[in-house]
């Protein structure tokens, strides 16, 4: 919805009053690293959306993801990440697109 930096009108990062929290994710190192999983979505038949949240649901340590869906056509399409296990290579793509610097790591 944003790639390429792109805000849709109606959206949350057109309304000052929701998108205090969303400019540090719509910077270029952040849209990049987004549409670098762009391919990795489509090698495993997943929206993006969808990917993020098999990702997330994979960790054995999440009991549940919060979706924030606005609408039923969002919630039918983020149902669909569920039970999707992301291959051993996907997994492997992703956390190095986001590894965090040495400088964050706990």
């Amino acid at each position: 919805k944003y790639g390429g930096g792109a805000r849709p009108e109606g959206s949350r990062a057109t309304d000052p009053k929701r998108n205090r929290w969303m400019n540090a994710y719509l910077e270029d190192d952040a849209l990049a690293r987004v549409e670098a999983l762009r391919p990795i979505a489509e090698r495993e038949s997943l929206t993006l959306g969808q990917l993020a949240l098999a990702w997330c649901l994979r960790e054995t340590n999440v009991a549940s993801v919060i979706v924030g869906a606005s609408t039923a056509a969002q919630l039918e399409e983020n149902v669909k990440a569920s039970g999707r296990r992301l291959s051993p290579e996907s997994i492997a793509e992703i956390d190095a697109l986001f590894e965090a610097p040495e400088r964050l790591r706990v």
